[in-house]
């Protein structure tokens, strides 16, 4: 997917994960204690972060620019769409920001990653879901930046908005 599609894809996830933490008890938890402005805030940055952060392994995306030796090194241990694309990768990153740093970041982070990974398991490419198995799993429907990938975008602002509209 491209970076715009990604971004867009961070919101809702961030959105909707957001919305599901204020009405959804988790198993021997309860209901998460979110729901200050600040926190959503921290919340949907950190989903953008997150949505975006697994192309750190492509020196010229947006976080590999803004992070260039992280975008190396990253690349020289697992390549392209390697470790970055792997829910192992997911849940460390996002268990570190939620364990080390505070909840609404790690969640945020998590659900933005989430959809990040999900993009790109619908295009042409795939994604090594599982790594360090390598094999490459997908829907692949379609090619990165073409006419079903911005359609796709288009229904999914739709959904997002239709579920907003109702909601409120």
């Amino acid at each position: 997917m491209t970076y715009k599609s990604h971004l867009l894809w961070a919101v809702l996830a961030g959105s909707a994960s957001w919305a599901a933490v204020q009405v959804v008890p988790l198993p021997g938890v309860g209901r998460l204690p979110v729901g200050g402005a600040n926190e959503f805030m921290l919340w949907m940055a950190a989903a953008v972060v997150g949505g975006l952060f697994p192309d750190v392994d492509h020196p010229h995306s947006r976080m590999g620019r803004a992070m260039p030796l992280v975008s190396w090194l990253v690349r020289c241990i697992a390549g392209h769409r390697g470790l970055t694309h792997s829910l192992a990768f997911l849940a460390l990153v996002g268990g570190g920001l939620f364990c080390f740093v505070s909840m609404p970041i790690g969640l945020g982070f998590a659900a933005g990653y989430a959809s990040h990974l999900f993009g790109d398991f619908l295009t042409d490419g795939g994604i090594p879901l599982f790594w360090p198995w390598r094999r490459r799993v997908g829907f692949r429907l379609f090619a990165n930046g073409g006419f079903a990938e911005a359609a796709l975008n288009v229904v999914a602002s739709s959904a997002a908005f239709y579920a907003w509209w109702h909601l409120h």
